[in-house]
């Protein structure tokens, strides 16, 4: 059971990273559109497995 909270707990924690990216150039003016916005959560979804069930928004 350890090793499955422990993959788990790290699964979580490249999830925040990678949000916490996105969220670091939102702050920084770098993506400044809702769209630019968007695809980089798309694309960090696709990567980190973000987003949970497959059509939530």
């Amino acid at each position: 059971m350890y090793d499955s909270w422990k993959k788990y707990a790290e699964s979580v924690s490249e999830r925040c990273g990678a949000v916490q990216g996105i969220l670091n150039q939102v702050g920084r003016d770098v993506l400044t559109t809702d769209e630019g916005v968007q695809a980089e959560m798309d694309r960090a979804g696709r990567r980190e497995g973000l987003g949970g069930r497959h059509g939530d928004r």
